[in-house]
């Protein structure tokens, strides 16, 4: 259970602490206090995403932690979350750091949370299954386990037949070894490329080289040297000629070593490895940088094809499929049996409900077998006398099927966690019919928390503790969200408040005072099965 929440910085909360209380709590205020806050809070603390609104000061950050009694853990686990204005933020489980998608888990496992409308999701049929096998207390992780073992071995059996259609062992091992022969140097289709453009620019300069050698061989141009420095008509220009002239030899020398030491014939052999390489990637229908994957499938494949038994095969798929029909029968079969319970089940709590001429049906079709077997559940239903059975988004009205939500989830055990957050789930009920749905829902508050967010005075008698929330101005501006558990006196205004709105009279107040009374001979005259048999 909720032990104790502290929130800083949130919204409209500078600084609120609460301290839980077992068993059924209501949450009642004004319109417009922020009843939905601390939920919200709650599930902040949890991952859940906020926009730069959720900062009440948007230069200091969020804060907030929580306290809970993990039935699964020894004392008391602290989970916290502060919140940067930068947005981002730091996860804590008893001080020690922890990954949000951790967190999230132990809030999936721990808190049930039910928001406004949420009851909407019973509209799709996809949802139906669920509660029907949580019903008929059927596990479906051996359905899927089966389902998932005959996939693997049909998938396996096809690659076989294909690979067995398509090529022979021959045909495969000559391919291997004709790519594989390509890749003997390396299976870089670029890096090839690379060299060869290297080869190409020494080969353009060994031509030039061999140009400028040209050059400085040429008869003209030593006749000139010789003649210059002949004239001995300066000292200094006869320097430089004659060490121009010692120069050019040593560069001749340089380049012609330079020129034998290229490998000839390596441009060449890349050149036709490359055209060898386009030629394949042509046969094989591939991009020439895709040619290597190609030769890892036709190694694989080839693999398989060596280790190829279809008959085999074919057998272990089939005994696999009887498998998964055996065990996807048997859930058919008890999802029929059980269907018929929950249809009378359901029934009798449409009509507890007020939903007095109410019906309830399963309705089972065979489909393409799957991980959840070969069965499409929808809940169909009749709430006239002569109205036919129809699906739920063509019949209902929004508070029909908030009880018919909160009846299913009580026959079928749905979402019992330790903590039930309850966000209006009784919104478009009342009278006669919002007592019964108080009724259960202090009977579910029996095996877990409950904590409800309500405008009806029905519920808020029933409870065991009322909590109440409002906005105070402080110091003539300053925002204030107040929390406060009610003494039976406030409780009686709070009610009175429910019932008539802001103006409350003797006559609101008396009619408080008589569902309180009320509300306590349920809670503390009648044990569970006298509740149960007057719902």
């Amino acid at each position: 259970m909720l032990k104790a929440i502290s929130i800083t910085n949130f919204v409209i909360i500078n600084r609120l602490e609460i301290d839980f209380k077992t068993g059924f709590t209501v949450l009642t205020g004004p319109s417009g206090s922020g009843k939905s806050l601390i939920f919200k809070a709650i599930c902040f603390c949890f991952g859940r995403k906020v926009d730069r609104s959720a900062f009440l000061d948007a230069h200091l950050p969020i804060g907030i932690e929580i306290q809970i009694d993990d039935p699964e853990q020894e004392g008391i686990t602290i989970i916290s979350r502060v919140m940067q204005p930068t947005g981002k933020s730091k996860y804590l489980l008893n001080h020690q750091p922890i990954k949000i998608q951790a967190l999230q888990m132990h809030f999936q496992r721990l808190i049930g949370y039910s928001e406004q409308h949420q009851h909407y999701t019973l509209l799709d049929p996809n949802t139906h299954l669920q509660y029907l096998d949580e019903f008929a207390q059927i596990n479906q992780s051996k359905l899927a386990h089966a389902y998932d073992e005959y996939q693997q071995l049909e998938t396996k059996y096809h690659q076989a037949q294909k690979i067995r259609a398509a090529f022979d062992e021959s045909t495969l091992t000559h391919y291997v070894q004709e790519l594989s022969a390509l890749f003997d140097e390396g299976h870089d289709y670029n890096e090839l490329n690379e060299q060869i453009h290297a080869l190409k620019t020494e080969q353009k300069i060994k031509e030039t080289a061999s140009t400028l050698i040209n050059e400085i061989s040429s008869g003209s141009m030593q006749s000139s040297l010789d003649e210059l420095i002949e004239y001995d008509f300066d000292e200094k220009m006869d320097s430089k000629l004659i060490e121009f002239k010692e120069i050019s030899a040593d560069l001749k020398i340089q380049l012609q070593d330079f020129i034998a030491s290229q490998d000839q014939t390596r441009l060449s052999h890349l050149q036709s490895r490359l055209n060898t390489w386009h030629d394949l990637a042509r046969k094989y229908q591939v991009h020439p940088i895709d040619l290597y994957d190609q030769c890892c499938r036709f190694v694989e494949d080839l693999k398989v094809y060596q280790e190829l038994d279809v008959e085999t095969l074919a057998l272990e798929r089939n005994q696999s499929k009887l498998r998964y029909d055996e065990i996807a029968d048997t859930v058919s079969q008890t999802r029929i049996d059980r269907a018929k319970d929950l249809d009378h089940k359901m029934t009798a709590w449409m009509r507890k409900l007020g939903i007095a001429n109410g019906q309830f049906k399963v309705m089972i079709t065979t489909i393409n077998p799957s991980r959840y077997g070969r069965d499409q559940i929808e809940f169909q239903v009749s709430t006239n006398i002569g109205q036919p059975l129809s699906a739920l988004n063509g019949v209902v009205s929004g508070g029909e099927l908030s009880r018919i939500a909160l009846a299913l989830e009580e026959v079928c055990q749905c979402h019992l966690k330790s903590v039930q957050l309850l966000d209006e789930v009784d919104v478009g009920i009342s009278g006669a019919v919002a007592e019964q749905v108080a009724k259960l829902i202090y009977k579910r508050s029996k095996k877990t928390q409950v904590l409800c967010i309500t405008h009806l005075p029905q519920m808020a008698m029933v409870a065991d503790h009322h909590g109440y929330i409002t906005k105070e101005i402080e110091d003539e501006a300053t925002l204030k969200f107040v929390f406060s558990y009610l003494k039976l006196e406030d409780r009686e205004k709070a009610l009175a408040e429910l019932l008539s709105g802001e103006t409350i009279d003797e006559i609101g107040l008396s009619h408080a005072r008589a569902m309180l009374t009320q509300g306590s001979e349920i809670r503390q005259s009648h044990p569970q099965e006298e509740i149960e048999a007057t719902l």
